[in-house]
This record gives structure tokens, sequence and C-alpha cells, in this order.
């Protein structure tokens, strides 16, 4: 099952500090401290999963879902 990722109504609902960190480094993979915060805010947000498994990395890092990364660097 296939779900749109709606990358403005994930973004609103971030918290500040999450944005402005998300913001500088949108293009680069997610390190441990930002990966904890993003699912700790999907989950008290009830948002979808908006990061994914980085193949180019064994899929051993993440990145944030490459939609969202549109809407942070546009």
């Amino acid at each position: 099952m296939t779900t749109d990722l709606n990358p403005e109504a994930i973004w609103r609902a971030l918290p500040k500090e999450l944005t402005s960190a998300l913001s500088r480094r949108a293009t680069e993979p997610l390190n441990d401290e930002l990966l904890i915060k993003c699912h700790r805010a999907a989950e008290e947000n009830d948002l979808p999963i908006f990061w994914r498994p980085d193949p180019a990395a064994g899929f051993g890092r993440h990145r944030l879902h490459q939609a969202l990364v549109e809407y942070i660097t546009r």
C-alpha cells in the first residue's frame, strides 16, 4: 500500500527546533539524534514516516523522503 506524502503538512506539524535542524541538513544523511527526533515527531503528531533507508549507504543510514527534501530546498 502506497501513501502519498504531503510534505507541506508534515513540515508544518514538526517542531520548530527540528525543522531548523532538518533545513540545514536536508540533503545529508540523518544522524542518530535527528533520526530519533524525526521518529518521535512522527509518533507524537501521527505523521507518516518521512525518511527512508539510504541505498547509497547500504541501507544502514537514513535520509529524508525525497518529496520532503524538494519541499525544504525549493
